[in-house]
């Protein structure tokens, strides 16, 4: 996030606040308070702050790595390349599932691949699409089918350009994703031919945020946290800790839900073990819609709710070397969903500390 969610805490002056709320409420008497005080059973509760993902922001989030472009209600990866006409064949690099998080699974409801071809000349010309095979190591290869043909002419006038669409409808595109580990080929390769004598063609695949049943996103963010700054304050009362909590109450407007696991970090960047901790995070209620020749759902409605995550006294020793905090997200789908700009996810942050605290005067 780059910027420090916990700011310095001014525990002196917390607890001469506390202090005097509670000898007031308690019946203390000021003027025989000298050495030491003991404050029993205080619970101390502060923001850490609120963050706030866009759709656009967990689609980078995830590390697609590469352009994702908005139109309309759709979200979409895009990917280009140009078509070497001297050889009569291209390749177009893909590789979503290595830009992934380990372990992420899409299965895009409806690739689309843009064949634009410009003919220069000045007759009618015919631009050929032999073959589209998806490709990916250790999986055979899966031909594209243009209505049961394997191979698509595309007529040019002098002059013109020409956009030809591949997607789900004409071309099953959506097959070459389903039978390579649902995440889609390493590339596509097209083979290609044309009868005209001045010719320019590209490819761009854009792959819109659809996503048919069962996949699986995840996203990770590293925030600031550094308990471990503290350590004078800390002096003063660690021994009498009883429990630590943070909690994250999220509004989640994506149209998924699913597990988040909490990773603390040590000033090393190293994970502290037996710090972790996993809540579940609700999806909202969904709306069913219809999308060029088959079924989704977009978010109908936000879903507000509250993780936990709770430290003992015996986790203190831990607790105070915090120096940042991993959420990783893992969001799933039981039903086809479309992911639209608008929808977001929100998450505040509280932490609470509750024991005896000595402070001494």
């Amino acid at each position: 996030m780059g910027k420090h969610l916990l700011k310095k805490w001014t525990i002196p002056l917390l607890l001469i606040a506390v202090m005097f709320g509670s000898c007031v409420n308690k019946d203390y008497d000021l003027d025989n308070i000298n050495g030491n005080v003991v404050l029993k059973d205080e619970v101390l509760t502060f923001p850490l702050g609120t963050i706030r993902y866009s759709a656009l922001e967990l689609a980078k989030r995830a590390n697609f790595g590469h352009d994702i472009v908005v139109e309309s209600d759709t979200l979409f990866l895009r990917y280009y390349t140009k078509l070497d006409l001297a050889t009569n064949y291209g390749t177009l690099g893909i590789n979503v599932f290595r830009d992934l998080e380990e372990d992420c699974l899409l299965k895009f409801s409806n690739p689309i691949f843009n064949c634009k071809v410009e003919n220069k000349g000045n007759a009618l010309m015919t631009f050929d699409i032999n073959s589209m095979v998806g490709s990916k190591l250790g999986f055979d290869d899966v031909p594209l089918s243009f209505n049961g043909s394997p191979s698509c002419a595309i007529p040019v006038q002098g002059n013109q350009t020409v956009t030809k669409r591949f997607d789900r409808t004409y071309g099953d595109t959506h097959t070459a994703f389903e039978k390579m580990n649902g995440v889609g080929p390493d590339r596509m390769k097209f083979g290609f031919s044309h009868d005209g004598t001045n010719v320019f063609a590209d490819m761009t695949a854009l792959l819109p945020l659809t996503f048919d049943k069962d996949s699986r996103i995840i996203f990770r963010d590293t925030m600031l946290m550094n308990l471990a700054s503290h350590q004078e304050d800390f002096d003063k009362y660690e021994d009498n800790v009883e429990y630590v909590e943070f909690t994250f109450k999220y509004l989640n407007r994506m149209p998924m839900g699913g597990m988040t696991d909490f990773i603390f970090l040590d000033e090393n960047n190293k994970v502290i073990t037996g710090l972790e901790r996993a809540s579940k995070m609700d999806k909202p209620a969904l709306k069913g819609v219809h999308l060029q020749e088959f079924d989704s759902n977009i978010t109908q409605s936000d879903k507000a709710g509250t993780m936990y995550v709770i430290f003992e006294s015996s986790d203190w020793v831990k607790v105070k070397t915090i120096r940042s905090l991993v959420i990783k997200g893992t969001m799933t789908n039981g039903e086809n969903v479309h992911i639209l700009p608008s929808d977001f996810l929100q998450i505040k942050i509280e932490a609470t500390i509750k024991g005896s605290v000595k402070y001494e005067l």
